[in-house]
């Protein structure tokens, strides 16, 4: 399935299960999203949510922003995406604040996992969490690429709490720099 040129604003999303996203909870298999514009999203979740998606896995993405707003969940829980798993995410950006109760927190994603591929990616606004929290994603790892990003935003979060990344597992980060302060009690 796929959709292309979505444009949302001002959307109010309140669900307390796994798996919500202001657009769709989740994206799953050779699913393609080309230009997505999202708005003011105020998305609250349970685990798994995203300005755009709870979870997408084995999808490619590309042309979509998020300005404005708040996402907020328990664990993974990501501007865009809570878990982004797989799959290719490119030409993206999260402007929003976004707030977990758990862990894997990140401005554009609270996990990159998944041999991922994200390319031209950033992330403003603020982000607060426990574990693995980081200004644009909380973990990253299973092989995982990123790539020529950016993250402005301000994180403030527990153990692993980073400007860009709060963990990196097993992955590679390549040409991306932070430049949000970063606030934390261990592993910052």
């Amino acid at each position: 399935s796929s959709f292309a040129d979505a444009a949302v604003t001002g959307q109010r999303v309140a669900g307390s299960s796994d798996y919500t996203g202001g657009l769709v909870g989740r994206i799953q298999g050779d699913s393609t999203i080309a230009g997505a514009v999202l708005t003011g999203q105020n998305v609250t979740g349970g685990n798994f949510t995203g300005g755009l998606a709870g979870e997408s896995t084995g999808s490619a993405v590309q042309r979509v922003v998020l300005s404005g707003g708040q996402i907020a969940g328990g664990t993974n829980v990501g501007g865009l995406f809570g878990m982004f798993s797989g799959g290719q995410l490119h030409l993206a950006s999260a402007d929003a604040t976004v707030q977990s109760s758990g862990d894997q927190t990140g401005g554009l994603a609270g996990q990159v996992v998944n041999l991922a591929d994200l390319r031209q990616v950033y992330s403003t606004g603020s982000v607060s969490g426990s574990y693995s929290t980081g200004g644009l994603a909380g973990f990253v790892g299973g092989g995982s690429v990123i790539a020529d990003g950016y993250s402005r935003a301000a994180v403030s979060g527990g153990q692993r709490a980073g400007g860009f990344a709060g963990q990196l597992n097993a992955s590679t980060i390549s040409r991306c720099y932070s430049t949000g302060a970063v606030n934390g009690w261990s592993a910052v």
